[in-house]
């Protein structure tokens, strides 16, 4: 992932992060799907999608446990 992307992700609310979560979320559900049906072959793509949920997760618990202190 590009620094340039995580600091636009980092500088996002957390809301808007909630919602750019969910979108990711709709688009590695749609990959998994078209993979297993053998529409798509690209498990990269999967890869990469599944890699930024993660370091969307990781943002979003980071900034929501600051907010609780």
């Amino acid at each position: 992932m590009k620094n340039k992307e995580l600091q636009t992700w980092r500088s996002k609310t957390l809301v808007e992060m909630q919602k750019e979560l969910g979108d990711t979320y709709a688009n590695f559900n749609k990959l998994k799907l078209d993979i297993s049906i053998g529409k798509s072959k690209n498990v990269r793509e999967l890869r990469r999608v599944r890699k930024t949920i993660a370091q969307l997760n990781t943002i979003a618990k980071s900034r929501s446990s600051k907010v609780k202190i």
